[in-house]
């Protein structure tokens, strides 16, 4: 371990005050005043107005230099993080350790370096992980951002006990002066690693030979440091599916009209959208899916893409933006990591049969999936889902975490296949209703008050006549589901593209929350009964498919 802290001596400067003193004669001769004859003033007219001395510059103002001052060798010790991001858990713990580092957290140093340079580091850490890992980004070398420059394998046998792992890799610090390091956990297991200090080895001068992502392009010269390996490449070293010539939000490898004016919504091929059908299979996936029919942007403002809050689901279960929530509703529901995952370019959760369901009372097994970011109005955020086919909730919905202090937007509670028939015996459900009802609402519950208020619609009648998915039952097809949260007291709904129901609050709604995506049932009448125990043997039933989400916020132009 190293000593933490640094003395400072203070030296305190004193001044002597000098006086002077001088004597004089016993009989003083008497001093005679002499009269001065005032000079002439000279006689100020408008067109003569007074002359003014001139302003005084005052001497520049020192500004602090940014960044922690670091030569050669350096140390970074952990709490000594500028920000950090994730799940939010990262905390200081005992001894000056940064404890909390889940998969997809991640703390930024910024230091001011006199001198660029090629680097090694180690990490003093510890995890008891299976899969923990540590990726450094810094800087890149056009100075417009950060790059992953190597991933360190963090694995000591236990929380608390601390080693040295260095990385495999080297890297740039491209540039001297003010630089950006971030540390981030990238490994499969939901628990990382607790860090202590990260060390910072200065090897040579700068490798201009480096080429961070390994696509033929040194570094100096890629405007893509991170195209995956294999891609075919431009001499800006960025591969067709990373540009986007005319500027249109659909890169050159899918879009059929190149020169699209950046000024128009193009749709999903990078063309105009001209068509006089509603059919979200053709929005823009840079834009949230109403602009293609209704483009109701404020003036003076854009969406931006939040990417941590969006996925496509085209590879792997992404631990840097999704956890797992084993956070259980009532009875019989159970929540368990493998009813949940990505495949075929999907999220799926799925409904099982608990092998003891007979005796076991929370026999219907699923999962519950928690994005680690947060969001916050004014936000849009939307989702593409196909619903299981069994009496069940399939929900998309955001939520701060705190039962006792709650704000919630739930987006959809879909039940495609009630077992429940017909009306409630109070007339307040039709069950009839519910494959095609979206079930739209907010929560506020602040001092044990709850405040609720519904945005629900049907699919049947609240879609233009030209929506092509209007009609179109929960699992009969994928549907795009959306909520703009545009203030703290309003909440948009949107369904296919359209705008179909909205919330208005009367307490301020204004806490981040997750977007969550779960699998649910009870035997209550708001959801519609329990599913039959066979359905949830029927892989082509029980499962509730997301294919993708976008979320973006609104900024100015």
């Amino acid at each position: 371990m190293l000593t933490k802290g640094n003395v400072f001596l203070i030296s305190l400067l004193s001044a002597a005050l000098i006086s002077a003193c001088g004597g004089g004669s016993s009989t003083p001769e008497p001093v005679i005043p002499i009269e001065e004859t005032p000079e002439p003033k000279p006689e100020v007219t408008p067109e003569d107005p007074p002359k003014e001395d001139p302003p005084q510059e005052e001497p520049p103002k020192e500004e602090t230099p940014k960044g922690v001052a670091v030569s050669g060798n350096f140390t970074l010790q952990a709490e000594t993080y500028v920000s950090s991001g994730g799940d939010g858990d990262i905390q200081k713990g005992n001894g000056d350790i940064v404890n909390w580092f889940n998969a997809g957290d991640y703390i930024e140093f910024e230091i001011n370096i006199d001198k660029a340079g090629h680097y090694e580091v180690t990490y003093r850490a510890a995890s008891p992980s299976t899969n923990a890992i540590a990726e450094l980004s810094v800087t890149n070398a056009q100075n417009s951002g950060l790059v992953a420059v190597g991933r360190t394998n963090i694995s000591t046998g236990d929380w608390s006990v601390f080693e040295d792992a260095k990385g495999d890799d080297s890297f740039n610090i491209w540039h001297e002066g003010l630089n950006t390091i971030r540390i981030t956990g990238v490994g499969s297991s939901d628990f990382q690693f607790n860090t202590d200090y990260i060390e910072f080895a200065r090897i040579g001068d700068v490798d201009a030979s480096v080429d961070t992502d390994g696509d033929g392009v040194i570094d100096l010269h890629d405007d893509c440091n991170d195209t995956l390996v294999g891609s075919e490449v431009n001499n800006e070293g960025c591969a067709v599916e990373q540009v986007d010539s005319d500027n249109d939000g659909i890169t050159d490898n899918v879009d059929l009209c190149l020169n699209t004016p950046s000024t128009v919504v193009a749709d999903s091929t990078g063309c105009i959208y001209t068509s006089e059908n509603i059919d979200v299979t053709k929005i823009n996936p840079s834009l949230p899916s109403f602009l293609l029919f209704d483009n109701t942007t404020p003036a003076g403002k854009k969406w931006q893409k939040v990417e941590s809050l969006s996925d496509e689901f085209n590879g792997e279960f992404d631990t840097a933006k999704w956890a797992r929530s084993y956070w259980n509703y009532g009875v019989p529901n159970f929540n368990r990591s493998e009813n949940s995952g990505v495949e075929n370019g999907n999220l799926w959760i799925k409904a099982t049969l608990a092998p003891d369901h007979e005796t076991n009372e929370r026999w219907f097994q699923t999962a519950r999936v928690d994005s680690k970011a947060k969001m916050k109005f004014p936000v849009y955020t939307e989702s593409r889902i196909r619903a299981a086919s069994i009496s069940a909730y399939n929900t998309y919905w955001l939520n701060n975490g705190d039962v006792q202090n709650r704000d919630e937007i739930d987006i959809i509670e879909n039940n495609a296949n009630p077992s429940f028939s017909g009306t409630s015996s109070n007339g307040q459900f039709v069950y009839d209703d519910y494959p095609w009802h979206m079930a739209s609402q907010y929560f506020i519950v602040k001092n044990g008050v709850t405040e609720r208020r519904s945005g629900d619609s049907d699919n049947r009648s609240d879609l233009s006549s030209n929506n092509l998915l209007r009609g179109v039952a929960w699992d009969d097809d994928y549907h795009v589901f959306g909520a703009w949260w545009k203030d703290q007291n309003t909440v948009q709904f949107y369904l296919n593209g359209e705008a179909v129901g909205s919330v208005q609050t009367t307490q301020p709604f204004t806490l981040e929350q997750k977007i969550l995506f779960d699998l649910w049932t009870e035997d209550s009448a708001w959801v519609g009964g329990l599913p039959d125990k066979n359905s949830l043997l029927n892989n082509s039933l029980n499962t509730m498919y997301v294919d993708w989400v976008r979320t973006w916020k609104l900024i100015d132009e």
